[in-house]
């Protein structure tokens, strides 16, 4: 019988190859850009225009839908093909960006879908829940959607403590199989969210006004709420032994830190 290493290896090489697949892909983006330019420039419709009539009708992403990954594939895989991308086309990256971005806005999933399209073309699958937490680790990067911009320190530090608190997520797919290691990575767990709770509240202060205020409180709930969540599902897992569960109660705990992140900069910058 394989050892659990040697599992969790070959469990991770199946992953990275997939992932790789899907980042070459970036190419094809790229030609659907000079087409999607090229009518642009003839007269017909804009980028955006044109993907969000391919995504169809509108479709907002609710806390209650199977897994929170619909709205991380694009700050956790799609931007960091385009920080690639960047370096051999600048214009080309800059401009499918906000494109897509516009167009996830509008039409939640839109990503998501072009991504499940590309994997069912090269015929591979592979856990996305699993796939994207281990994305996560290495995005710190390209995540400056949810990186705040002013000097002060309490705003620094809760960079810090978002950026702290997702790259823990990120190891639980690594570290889950091995029962003491997961149980410290657990306490590590909750020692960040109490961190950023607590940087969270030292930014309040400086939100102007009771509407920016009970926002970002709003916010805080919804993150207490799923924190909560994440700590019931963490019992669950010890008795029935369901890892997919807790990396889907790790993502939601990844989309409400970034929630946070994005009202902070929205009301202070």
């Amino acid at each position: 019988m394989s050892s659990l290493p040697h599992r969790n290896r070959r469990r991770r090489e199946k992953i990275n190859t997939a992932i790789d697949r899907i980042r070459n892909s970036a190419l094809s983006l790229t030609r659907l850009l000079l087409y999607l330019r090229a009518e642009r420039e003839s007269g017909l419709t804009s980028c955006a225009e044109k993907s969000a009539i391919t995504a169809g009708p509108s479709k907002k992403m609710a806390m209650g839908d199977d897994s929170p990954v619909v709205s991380l594939i694009l700050p956790v895989l799609i931007r960091p093909i385009l920080a690639q991308l960047e370096k051999r086309d600048l214009v080309a990256s800059q401009t499918l960006r906000a494109a897509l971005s516009k167009t996830e806005a509008s039409h939640p999933g839109f990503t998501y879908n072009l991504v499940k399209g590309i994997m069912r073309r090269g015929d591979f699958s592979v856990n996305m829940n699993e796939s994207i937490l281990r994305l996560q680790g290495a995005s710190t990067e390209t995540d400056v959607e949810y990186r705040l911009s002013r000097s002060e320190d309490s705003f620094q530090e809760l960079n810090k403590k978002s950026a702290s608190l997702k790259k823990i997520l990120s190891r639980i797919p690594d570290e889950i199989t091995d029962r003491k290691t997961f149980l410290e990575t657990i306490k590590e767990i909750a020692s960040a969210i109490k961190k950023l709770l607590d940087a969270v509240n030292e930014v309040a202060s400086y939100l102007p006004g009771p509407a920016a205020k009970q926002a970002l409180e709003q916010r805080k709930r919804e993150f207490v709420k799923f924190s909560k969540r994440f700590s019931n599902t963490l019992k669950e897992y010890f008795k029935e032994g369901d890892a997919n569960s807790v990396f889907v109660s790790a993502l939601y705990l990844i989309h409400q830190t970034n929630m946070i992140m994005a009202t902070v900069k929205d009301k202070c910058e």
